[in-house]
């Protein structure tokens, strides 16, 4: 069976959070300390990402994608001519 491993550095950045925040995550459901440099399995990452999702809820997705959809102008709409071989 293969292991997963993520670097905590890397979920933080991946998911727009300080590394504090997920370290002190982590220390709070499993009272171990991490590092910035530590690789977290795949139990750990669980938890991070339960924790923010339960804690960062949402009513609407109207707003979020109001703000970050761009809309599609008529340049991108006409297809690319095929590269000639």
């Amino acid at each position: 069976m293969k292991m997963n491993k993520y670097k905590l550095s890397e979920l933080a950045k991946n998911l727009k959070l300080s590394n504090s925040q997920v370290i002190e995550c982590i220390e709070k459901y499993t009272g171990e300390t991490k590092k910035t440099v530590s690789a977290l399995d795949v139990d750990e990452v669980s938890i991070v990402l339960e924790h923010f999702t339960q804690n960062n809820q949402v009513e609407s997705f109207d707003a979020y994608f109001a703000d970050n959809v761009k809309p599609v102008s008529e340049k991108d709409k006409k297809p690319k001519p095929a590269k000639k071989a």
